[in-house]
């Protein structure tokens, strides 16, 4: 675990500190949070405060190795807002966690001899502390991200183009949180935490009609197509639009140039595969969770959990790639061969909850329960090792593994509370 977090020198590196404290980190400490949350033993919020401490003092204007001209307060070097937003997330749940969910925590006092180079006195002062952090960085993507209530965010800065479902959801996520942990903090305008919060929850629910003159194309269609089976698929772009200049085109018989022709092709390509997918529906789950918003409801959780039991999960044991059950023509698409993304199916575990609704083929939960106790030490990538998962290659798949154990201890252990232990194991 901790050569994650050995990440000094690597802005040039190949995927570089954005892509690992983004794709990997963030995911890590959302685990940390999963199992205290269940637990509630505090070790995991050590770990997470420690690992917390260390991911900003990489943020681009504290890391002092590499320290760009324009003190960005991001993490990327590339400056794409979509890694920036998995960084914050799980940040953001933990100040929402000290101040709404458990405010005990508030007052309780941090063990300092556990906590690496700081000097809060109490959960709630480094909450505190952390929300002035990640404000500044929250407040700096919207600044120079955010487009309107139409679009949501862009993928680079000062740009009228619409980043892709998955790479918004994390950014939902983290304006829910603090805008709920401090109504009356970060409400107004300009930032307006919730209100963007919520524009993006109406923005999952797009309805396409559109006609593009010079193809003769049309598409009619929701963002998220309901199948016969009561599940949910849906394309990478989300509700992205993009246009191109025009055409002389006689599909409504004109001689002048017709600009602006959405490009249909780009909405409906790249199927959305099931390791992003879990990513887009962070949101949903989140807001769904606090009961938020109207424009999501249990119809709408019952539809994502058949997206993995009915399309996802093959009936034999195996996982296909995409959301709609096929295996290619997914973004990236090399991945193009059942089970390619195996490992992701533990992290879709949280969608258990919703079994009793609809458990065919198979409850969610033994689908995933399976896979762990007996596909994962059989998989020839992993059953030479003593100990399997230490081969799971991505942060998602941890937070997975947090996911699976939260789960069985829900349905299967009489009590979830461990005593606060004195020693806290790294």
């Amino acid at each position: 675990m901790l050569k994650i977090f050995q990440l000094h020198n690597q802005y040039n590196s190949t995927g570089g500190l954005g892509s690992r404290l983004g794709d990997r980190v963030s995911d890590v400490l959302s685990s940390y949070l999963k199992m205290y949350k269940v637990t509630k033993d505090k070790a995991y919020l050590i770990k997470f405060i420690n690992r917390t401490i260390e991911v900003i003092n990489l943020r681009m204007d504290h890391n002092q190795i590499n320290n760009p001209p324009d003190n960005i307060p991001l993490w990327t070097s590339n400056a794409s807002s979509y890694q920036n937003g998995k960084i914050l997330a799980p940040l953001a749940e933990f100040i929402h966690l000290v101040m709404i969910d458990e405010p005990f925590l508030q007052n309780e006092v941090l063990p300092a001899e556990l906590i690496l180079n700081f000097s809060a006195t109490t959960y709630g002062n480094f909450a505190l502390w952390l929300t002035n952090e990640i404000t500044f960085s929250l407040n700096y993507i919207i600044d120079n991200y955010w487009i309107d209530d139409q679009k949501g965010f862009s993928k680079l800065p000062d740009e009228d183009v619409t980043n892709e479902i998955n790479q918004q959801a994390s950014l939902g996520v983290t304006l829910f949180y603090l805008g709920h942990s401090f109504p009356t903090d970060f409400n107004a305008a300009p930032y307006n935490y919730l209100h963007k919060a919520d524009a993006m929850i109406l923005l999952y629910n797009t309805y396409f009609d559109l006609f593009n003159n010079c193809d003769c194309v049309s598409y009619n269609e929701y963002l998220f197509v309901l199948n016969s089976s009561n599940a949910y698929t849906w394309f990478h772009s989300g509700w992205r639009v993009d246009f191109e200049d025009g055409c002389i085109n006689a599909c409504i018989n004109s001689i002048l140039s017709l600009p602006n022709q959405p490009i249909i092709e780009n909405i409906s390509t790249y199927i959305e595969d099931i390791s992003h997918g879990f990513v887009t529906l962070s949101f949903r789950r989140t807001v769904y969770k606090y009961n938020f918003s109207s424009a999501i409801d249990l119809d709408d959780m019952i539809r994502w959990r058949n997206t993995f039991a009915k399309n996802i999960y093959d009936g034999f044991g195996n996982f296909h790639n995409a959301v709609d059950g096929t295996d290619n023509t997914v973004y990236p698409s090399t991945n193009d061969t059942i089970n390619d993304l195996r490992y992701r199916a533990l992290a879709w575990m949280p969608f258990y909850e919703f079994d009793e609704f609809d458990s065919s083929p198979l409850p969610v939960y033994d689908i995933v329960m399976n896979y762990y106790a007996f596909g994962i030490p059989g998989d020839p990538t992993t059953s030479t090792l003593n100990f399997p998962v230490q081969n799971i290659p991505d942060g998602l798949d941890f937070l997975g593994l947090a996911e699976v154990v939260a789960a069985q201890w829900v349905k299967e252990c009489p009590d979830l509370t461990l005593y606060n232990r004195d020693v806290v194991y790294d």
